[in-house]
C-alpha cells in the first residue's frame, strides 16, 4: 500500500484549495486505500477576543469502485481508471477530496473537491528545466600528443577532446522527455596557470588546431578541461526546443612530465 505522507499546515481565512497545493497520490488499481494519511491545513479566524480553529484534511486518491466517495471505515477498494486524456502522455492527477472536523471533534464525510485533472504545460516545462539544470553529462575525454606521459618544454603539445552530444531520457509527469546536451565551448586549463577557451574541440596531428607550449620552468603539469554544454529537449516525438541556459562539466586530463632537453657540443669524430 502506498500512502500520501506530505503534511501541510497553513494559517488562512476562508481558505480555498488550489490544484498545485497537493501532490498526486500514486496508487495501484484494485488496492485498498488508507485515508488516514492526508494533507491537513488549519484555518483560523478571530472573533472579538477569542480565536476559533477548524481543521480540514485533503487527500488525493483514486475514487472508490463505483465512483463514490471514500468509504466508511477509512478504507475502500479503488479500481476506476482516469477518464481524462492528457496531452503529451502526461499522467492525470488523482481527484482531490476534503473533510472537515466538526464541533464535537468528529469528522465529516469525504467530499469531492475536483475530479481527475491534467498537469499544466507550465508544470511539465518547469520539471524539464529542473532536469536540465541538474544534469551531469559524462565529461568529454581528453587526449594529447605525444601520448607517452611526457612532453618537451617550448614544443607545442597537441590536445583534443571528444565532441559527441549526450542524450538523457526521463519520464516527467508521465510524459517521455529526451534531453540532448551538445558541447559548444571548451576551456583548457594547462596546469601551468595558463588557460585557452575555444569553440573547437581540437584535432590530432597532422590537423592539430589546439596546442600549448610549456615554459622552461615547468616540470610537471596536469591538464583539465571545462566543457560548456547547450541543450535541447523534446516531449515524445515532438520537435526539439532549446534551453535558455547552459551547463558545465569538468574532465580530468593527463598528468605530463615536462622535459627540458639540453644541447652541448661534442668533439668531432676523428
Amino acid at each position: 500500500m502506498k500512502s500520501l505522507v506530505a503534511l501541510v499546515v497553513a494559517l488562512a481565512i476562508a481558505y480555498v484549495p488550489t490544484e498545485r497545493d497537493y501532490d498526486g497520490y500514486i496508487g495501484d488499481a484494485g488496492t485498498s486505500l488508507d485515508v488516514a494519511a492526508t494533507e491537513r491545513e488549519l484555518e483560523s479566524s478571530t472573533r472579538g477576543n477569542s480565536a476559533s480553529h477548524s481543521a480540514r484534511e485533503f487527500l488525493r486518491s483514486a475514487p472508490c469502485v463505483g465512483g463514490g466517495l471514500v468509504g466508511a471505515g477509512d478504507t475502500c477498494a479503488t479500481g476506476l481508471s482516469p477518464d481524462v486524456a492528457c496531452p503529451d502522455g502526461m499522467t492525470p492527477s488523482f481527484p482531490l477530496w476534503m473533510r472537515e472536523q466538526l464541533a464535537d471533534g468528529s469528522w465529516s464525510d469525504w467530499t469531492l473537491v475536483s475530479w481527475y485533472t491534467c498537469p499544466s504545460e507550465g508544470d511539465l516545462l518547469a520539471l524539464i528545466e529542473r532536469e536540465w539544470t541538474q544534469l551531469r553529462p559524462e565529461p568529454s575525454s581528453v587526449a594529447v600528443q605525444p601520448d607517452g606521459g611526457w612532453v618537451y618544454a617550448t614544443v607545442p603539445t597537441i590536445a583534443y577532446a571528444e565532441d559527441a552530444p549526450r542524450l538523457h531520457g526521463a519520464v516527467l509527469l508521465g510524459a517521455d522527455v529526451t534531453i540532448r546536451a551538445t558541447p559548444t565551448r571548451y576551456t583548457w586549463r594547462w596546469g601551468d596557470g595558463e588557460t585557452l577557451t575555444t569553440e573547437d574541440p581540437g584535432r590530432p596531428y597532422p590537423d592539430a588546431t589546439v596546442s600549448h607550449a610549456y615554459g622552461p620552468t615547468i616540470t610537471v603539469a596536469t591538464i583539465a578541461l571545462d566543457t560548456t554544454w547547450s541543450g535541447h529537449y523534446r516531449i515524445g516525438d515532438g520537435t526539439w526546443e532549446p534551453f535558455d541556459t547552459t551547463i558545465t562539466s569538468t574532465s580530468a586530463g593527463p598528468t605530463l612530465d615536462v622535459l627540458h632537453p639540453r644541447t652541448h657540443l661534442v668533439g668531432a669524430a676523428s
